[in-house]
Formats: structure tokens, C-alpha cells, sequence
């Protein structure tokens, strides 16, 4: 957020600082949006609501609402989506060229129960049942049987070269810096969905180190949409997709390059600074101040 408000500073001085920012961190709609008091116009940034609420209620409180996990292709009213942050550790990762990183796939997170399709494509239980796990209290059920019945955790041999692993909960994985240092060398990154929806943080780090990104169907959002990231319906034949982009080192590095430009000028916080310009711009134009 630092790199944002920095771009944006710098490149429209007048217009931020005739605002004032509120930083909304709920995972849930059960807390209330609290109002600012004062004279300044006021702009929402919206991060950690996997439920994907759409506050239109609370949004004529604010000049514009900026808002991460966006199930919708556009914007909302005065509502617009905005990218999931990353942490500080993969911001300050050099981005390695493709033919010098060492791991050939990289994945390790928790096992949650929205991962539980994730999983069982890599065990013996991958064609059971034969069908998607598309609900949430499915998955939830499903997860628990998994984890009952399949004690590996560990997973790094399916893949030559790489390392894939689950954790037992989040943050028990991996410290932020080896996390970061391992996806900076890592060709091909596995963002299965995050704790409660398909979206999650680790898709833009990898983005913004370049990796070749699978992961599952995502929102039509700015984000994904025409994005280089491969997104499946179904995590069934992972280790073949990922075994044939291995034996082309020619694609893999125009996915690499093509993964870079994107998020240089879609996911990035200087990109990101110039659409909210363009848009509270526009809005001063239209005599919405």
C-alpha cells in the first residue's frame, strides 16, 4: 500500500491531498464500516473480505469504495475492485530470469477445506467423487474425510525438481522470507483457492516475481480477465499441464514475459494508482466532489 500512495502522491499531489483514506481490514460483513468525521472527501480501500460483500449501503458515505475479492467483471456505482496486497517480503524479491530458478513448481500452504479439490487431485482419491466439490459446506465435509484418511502432507514427488507441501494452518508454514525467496525461484507457481474464496494473495506475489501461474477459474474482474494466469475448472491432470510446460522452456519464458507486463501494467501499485486517478479525475470533472 506504501508504493501506491507514494505513485499516487507523486503523480497527482492536489487531488490526494484533498482526501482521506480509510484502510478497511474485515474479513466478514458482521462489523460495521465505521464513518469518518471531517471536511476532507473520503475514499474507501477495502482488503480482507474473502466473502466478497458489495457494500453499496456504505458506499454513498464515500466519494469512491476500492475493494479487493471483486466477483464482478466492472465496477458498481461508485465501487471499484482492487488487487489483493502481497507481503513486504515478496515486494523486495529480485525477479530472477526464468532459466535460472531453480524449482521447477512451487506450493505450500494450508490445507483448508477450500482446498480440498486441490488435494485430492494430488492422491488416490482424485476421481472420488466423480464430480466437483462446488459448495462450500461439500468441500467442508469432504476435507474432513481427507484429512482423516490421508496423512501426507507432502507431495514434492509428483513433481521433478519441485517442492509442494501442505501446512497444518495459516502462517505455519514456511517464515515470509524463505516463502518469498523460494517463489522468486520458482518457474511454474500452484495458487490453489485461498481460505474461503478462489481468489488469494499468493497469485499476485507470483505475478509480480514472474512465475507461470495455475490456478483455478477466477472472477471476470480487471485482475484475470485476458490475464496470462492458466485457470482450470478442475485441478484433475495437474501433473500432466505441468510436466508439458516443463518440457517447454521456449513458452515458459514468453508466459514469464507476458506475466511481468501484466502485472506491470494492470496489478501493479503504480497501475493501480493511475486507474484511482483516472477515476476520482473524472468524478471532479462530472462535479462529483
Amino acid at each position: 500500500m506504501q508504493d501506491f500512495f507514494e505513485a499516487f502522491a507523486r503523480n497527482c499531489p492536489d487531488l490526494f491531498s484533498s482526501l482521506e483514506f480509510e484502510i478497511l481490514h474485515l474479513n466478514t460483513i458482521h462489523h460495521r464500516v465505521p464513518e469518518l468525521r471531517g471536511g476532507k472527501r473520503k475514499v474507501l480501500i477495502w482488503l480482507s473480505d474473502e466473502g466478497s460483500y458489495i457494500p453499496l449501503g456504505e458506499s454513498s458515505r464515500y466519494l469512491a469504495v476500492f475493494k479487493s475479492y471483486w466477483l464482478k467483471e466492472g465496477p458498481i456505482r461508485n465501487i471499484h475492485p482492487f488487487p489483493l496486497c502481497g507481503s513486504g517480503e515478496v515486494h523486495s524479491a529480485k525477479i530472477k530470469p526464468m532459466e535460472e530458478r531453480c524449482l521447477s513448481v512451487f506450493f505450500s500452504g494450508n490445507f483448508c477445506p477450500n482446498r480440498a479439490d486441490f488435494f485430492r487431485a494430488l492422491t488416490a482419491f482424485r476421481y472420488l467423487p466423480p464430480f466437483a466439490l462446488r459448495a462450500y459446506p461439500l468441500r467442508r465435509i469432504y476435507w474432513e474425510l481427507l484429512r482423516s484418511a490421508v496423512k501426507k502432507r507432502e507431495f514434492s514427488g509428483l513433481f521433478p525438481g519441485g517442492s509442494v507441501a501442505f501446512t497444518s494452518g495459516f502462517r505455519k508454514g514456511l517464515a515470509p522470507a524463505e516463502f518469498a525467496s523460494r517463489l522468486a525461484d520458482t518457474r511454474i507457481a500452484l495458487c490453489p483457492e485461498g481460505f474461503r474464496s478462489k481468489e488469494t494473495i499468493r497469485m499476485f506475489e507470483a505475478m509480480r516475481l514472474g512465475c507461470v501461474i495455475i490456478g483455478p477459474r477466477m472472477p471476470p474482474n480487471p485482475f484475470y480477465k485476458n490475464s496470462p494466469v492458466i485457470q482450470k475448472d478442475s485441478w484433475l491432470g495437474i501433473r500432466g499441464l505441468v510436466a508439458e510446460l516443463l518440457a517447454s522452456p521456449h513458452r515458459l519464458a514468453q508466459i514469464h514475459k507476458e506475466t511481468l507486463h501484466w502485472w506491470d501494467a494492470v496489478c501493479s501499485a503504480k497501475a493501480m494508482a493511475e486507474k484511482t486517478i483516472s477515476f476520482l479525475a473524472a468524478c471532479e470533472g462530472k462535479g462529483s466532489f
